[in-house]
């Protein structure tokens, strides 16, 4: 489905687009002055990038500080730093009725492997 909507957004966008050759360039010409609007937005206001970038650097600080907190309450919570013995389940041959542990064992143990290269 969203496939589908991508595909009909963008091909509503190209079904926007002008296609008279006066037209065409006239909206190259107003595309290209509305990104070098938007390029240069810090270099006609400097006083409002500079409180931004603070801001950012505000907002970074302080999440750095939270994901340590949070990091910090789950290692005590689930006690990361102790390890930690895994659970003892009871041996498979306990629940097979009345086989014994000896019976679990194979009888047979192969001997060397020998190349079979017929070398």
């Amino acid at each position: 489905m969203a496939i589908f909507k991508k595909a009909l957004i963008l091909g509503t966008a190209i079904a926007l687009l002008p296609t008279d050759k006066a037209q065409q360039t006239e909206f190259y010409k107003r595309s290209t002055d509305a990104l070098q609007w938007t390029m240069t937005f810090c270099d006609r206001n400097q006083a409002i990038c500079t409180e931004g970038n603070a801001l950012w650097a505000t907002f970074v600080q302080k999440a750095e500080f939270g994901a340590g907190v949070a990091y910090t309450l789950f290692q005590k919570h689930f006690n990361i730093d102790e390890p930690r013995a895994l659970p003892v389940k009871e041996p498979l041959f306990e629940r097979r009725g009345t086989l014994k542990p000896e019976d679990m064992q194979p009888g047979w143990r192969g001997g060397a492997q020998t190349s079979r290269s017929g070398a």
